[in-house]
């Protein structure tokens, strides 16, 4: 009877694990996550990301230079983690944190808002947000 007991815990144990984890993977591609998510993939691949990366109000200009920008990184770290998400109604900030070949940490905070077709990075604030975090000048804009 312990026996049945013991595996009827680990049976359940396994199949709440198998669910949380679902769950966690889901919403890492159809949250504020994901178009970050994509945004990375297409780094990786060297490839120019899916339309659903970025929002409409975001300037060809801002998508290139934030996607060197990730491209670079990827390049020149050992991992890439994502280390924080912050949710205020229709915006999202995704915090991805790089561990360079040397030790070093970079990170950028990606500008995401969410609309009738999902959520996407909203590139222009995002490199302006990272600009500003840094003390660099932003130029005219």
């Amino acid at each position: 009877m312990a026996a049945q007991n013991s595996a009827g815990a680990w049976g359940s144990a396994a199949a709440l694990t198998a669910l949380t984890l679902g769950v966690f993977f889901f919403a890492k591609d159809s949250g504020p996550f994901a178009p970050v998510k994509r945004l990375h993939e297409a780094a990786q691949a060297g490839a120019a990301p899916s339309a659903a990366t970025f929002s409409a109000e975001s300037t060809e200009e801002a998508k290139a230079a934030l996607l060197s920008q990730v491209s670079g990184l990827m390049r020149q770290s050992t991992a890439v983690s994502l280390e924080g998400l912050a949710i205020e109604g229709r915006d999202a900030a995704v915090l991805m944190v790089y561990r360079r070949r040397n030790g070093a940490l970079w990170a950028i905070r990606f500008v995401c808002a969410t609309g009738p077709q999902g959520w996407r990075v909203r590139a222009d604030e995002t490199l302006r947000l990272n600009l500003q975090q840094a003390g660099l000048p932003l130029g005219d804009n």
